[in-house]
Formats: structure tokens, sequence, C-alpha cells
């Protein structure tokens, strides 16, 4: 869709040497973070988009199941009597 990297450049990227030790590995961590439940929530969208598609898989299974099944019984009752066969035919 687009660039996944902010328009407004962060306060690291700005000036990494001004900012103490303790500041800069917090943010690190802190966008370490932000990348792991980015990508976490990734991996969720993920599992839901295949869990959908697999009830559509499914559903269309069991539609071609009952349609089969449909076609059975019309076969079944086309002939119920021997005057019926003869009449048809």
């Amino acid at each position: 869709m687009g660039c996944d990297t902010p328009a407004v450049p962060s306060e690291r990227s700005l000036a990494p040497s001004s900012l103490p030790i303790e500041q800069s590995l917090a943010l690190q961590e802190e966008e370490e973070e932000e990348e792991e439940e980015e990508e976490e929530e990734e991996e969720e969208e993920e599992e839901e988009e295949e869990e959908e598609e697999e009830k559509e898989k499914e559903k269309e299974k069991k539609k071609k199941k009952k349609k089969k099944k449909k076609k059975k019984k019309k076969k079944k009752k086309k002939y119920k009597c021997e005057y019926c066969k003869r009449k048809r035919s």
C-alpha cells in the first residue's frame, strides 16, 4: 500500500548522539516492542483470513453435497410405478 516508515522522523533519528545511552536503549526497546506487536497483529489477521477461507470452503462442500443428494433423489423419483414408466416413454 505504501511506505511503512513514518512521515515524521523519530527522536532517535534526529539526534542519536545527543541522547543519553539509557534513553537511546529505551527508545530502541520501545521500537522493538512496537515492531513485535505489529507482527503479532499481522499474524492474527492472516490466521483469521485463513479460518474464514476454510469456513467458506466447507460451506461450498456442503452445498455441493446437498446438490448431489438432490440429484440422486430426483433420479429415484423418476419412475414410481410401471404405469408412470409406460406413460413417459
